[in-house]
C-alpha cells in the first residue's frame, strides 16, 4: 500500500489533506460535521496513513483517535502555527481555511521527515532497488526501525 501523510484540520468543517510520500497532493476534502469514519474510509482507498499532521501545539482529539485508529505517527509543532508562518510554508488555492489548514499541516509533516524519505530513496537507488521505496518507508515509519532492517524484512518476504 502507498504510504500516505495527512494533515487534519477538525472543527465544525472538518478538513483532510492527503499527501504521497513524495510530498505530492492526492487529495483535499473538507465538510461541514464530517465524522472520522467518513475521513478513513476516503483516505485507505489512496494508501496506508504513516504520518498525521496538525497545525495545533495541542493535538486535537479527532486527530488522536485518527492516529489511533490507523497507526499514524502524529507530527505536531511545539507551538501553534499561525497564518502568516503557514503563508510562507506554501501557496497553494484551496476552496476554503480549514482545506488550506490541512494542507499545510500535512506539509509541515512531511517537511518533518522528508530528510528520512530521502535518505531511504538514495540508499534504495544506490542498491538499484528504487522499487521498493514504498514498502521500505512504511516500515520505517509505522515500525520505528533502520532503513537497513526494513529493507532486510522486505527482501525476505520477496524471497517467500
Amino acid at each position: 500500500m502507498q504510504p500516505l501523510i495527512i494533515g487534519l484540520d477538525p472543527g465544525t468543517t472538518t478538513a483532510y489533506a492527503i499527501l504521497d510520500s513524495n510530498g505530492e497532493i492526492i487529495k483535499v476534502n473538507s465538510k461541514r460535521n464530517m465524522k472520522l469514519s467518513s475521513i478513513l474510509n476516503d483516505v485507505i482507498k489512496y494508501g496506508k496513513p504513516l504520518l498525521v499532521g496538525t497545525d495545533k501545539e495541542k493535538v486535537p482529539k479527532l486527530i488522536k483517535k485518527f492516529s489511533l485508529l490507523t497507526g499514524a505517527k502524529i507530527i505536531s509543532p511545539e507551538e501553534d502555527r499561525v497564518v502568516k508562518e503557514k503563508r510562507k510554508a506554501i501557496n497553494i488555492k484551496t476552496r476554503n481555511g480549514h482545506e488550506f489548514d490541512a494542507l499545510t499541516s500535512a506539509f509541515f509533516a512531511f517537511d518533518k521527515s522528508k530528510n528520512l524519505i530521502n535518505r531511504i530513496k538514495v540508499n534504495l537507488k544506490k542498491r538499484d532497488m528504487a522499487e521498493l521505496k514504498d514498502e521500505v518507508v512504511s516500515l520505517v515509519f509505522s515500525r520505528g526501525i533502520s532503513i537497513h532492517k526494513a529493507l532486510n524484512l522486505v527482501q525476505s518476504e520477496i524471497r517467500q
